[in-house]
C-alpha cells in the first residue's frame, strides 16, 4: 500500500520501538531501566526519501527526531539516519530502575554498564557483543576504556528537577501556554 501511494518517493517511514522485554534472560523480566540486549537493542529501520542503503553503526532512538528534523528541512541537532551512522560511534542510554541510576555505552562490537546500587556503589560491567551476543559473561573493565568513560559521562538527573525541551516551539504550535 505505501509503494502504491508512492509514500517511499515523498516521505519517510520509520520502524521503531522504544524498548525490548526481558522474559527472564541475565535473571531479570520486564523492561524497566536494564541495560541488555533484550532491552536496549531494538529494531530499527527506515526507508523513502533520501535514505542511503546500508547498515553503519549504532545508531539511538534518539536520532529519529534528528531524522525527521532533516527531513523536514530543519537543522537535524544529531545523527540523522537517512545516511548509515559511522561504524565506530558510540550510543549512551541512561535511566532508572529500583536500584540506582544505570547507565550504558555500546559500539558495535561491546557494551559497558554501569550499574548504579545505592548501597554499594556502582558497578561495572563490560561485554562483547560477537562473542557474547546475550552478555552472559561480563569481561574485567579498564578505567580508561571509552565506553566507560561515555557511559559515565551520562548524568544523573538532580531530584525534582523539572528539565524542558522545545518549549517555545511547543508554545509556537499551541500545545502549551
Amino acid at each position: 500500500r505505501l509503494e502504491a501511494d508512492a509514500v517511499f518517493e515523498t516521505g519517510l517511514v520509520i520502524f521503531a520501538a522504544d524498548h525490548g522485554e526481558n522474559f527472564w534472560e541475565q535473571g531479570r523480566a520486564g523492561h524497566g531501566g536494564f541495560h541488555g540486549p533484550k532491552v536496549m537493542d531494538v529494531p530499527l529501520a527506515i526507508a523513502g526519501v533520501g535514505v542511503e542503503v546500508g547498515q553503519g553503526g549504532p545508531a539511538s532512538l534518539v536520532d529519529i527526531a534528528s531524522t525527521l528534523r532533516a527531513t523536514a528541512g530543519l537543522p537535524a541537532r544529531g545523527v540523522d539516519l537517512r545516511r548509515p551512522p559511522r561504524r565506530d560511534r558510540i550510543v549512551v542510554a541512561a535511566g532508572t530502575y529500583f536500584q540506582g541510576y544505570d547507565r550504558s555505552a555500546r559500539s558495535l562490537t561491546e557494551r559497558v554498564v554501569v550499574r548504579g546500587d545505592p548501597f554499594g556503589g556502582p558497578r561495572y560491567l563490560r561485554y562483547n557483543l560477537v562473542s557474547d551476543p546475550d552478555e552472559e559473561h561480563a569481561l574485567p573493565v579498564d578505567p580508561d576504556h571509552p565506553l566507560l568513560a561515555a557511559a559515565l559521562a551520562e548524568s544523573q538527573p538532580i531530584d525534582g528537577e523539572v528539565v524542558l525541551s522545545e518549549n517555545e516551539a511547543l508554545k509556537a504550535l499551541g500545545y502549551v501556554e
